[in-house]
């Protein structure tokens, strides 16, 4: 009976102490891998810039464009 005490002693001193097979974790436990899935959204706003040159106008009331004679008459030859 004292040997049976005396060996349980000593195999729960040496589970305590973490020596002996009782005091091994067996337990194993796997990482988790994450992946990172890259997102990017790209927005582009274009402002249109025109400018318009107007067309000038005669001052004389005709409808010729900048050469200062009229659109219809009689022409010298020269």
């Amino acid at each position: 009976m004292k040997k049976i005490i005396y060996i349980s002693a000593i195999t729960l001193l040496l589970g305590l102490s973490g020596c002996g097979s009782s005091g091994k974790s067996t337990s194993s436990s796997t990482q988790p891998t994450a992946t990172a899935t890259p997102t990017a959204t790209a927005t582009a706003t274009a402002t249109p810039t025109a400018t318009a040159t107007p067309t000038p106008t005669p001052t004389d009331g005709n409808t010729s464009t900048n050469t200062g004679l009229p659109s219809s008459g009689t022409y010298l030859p020269y």
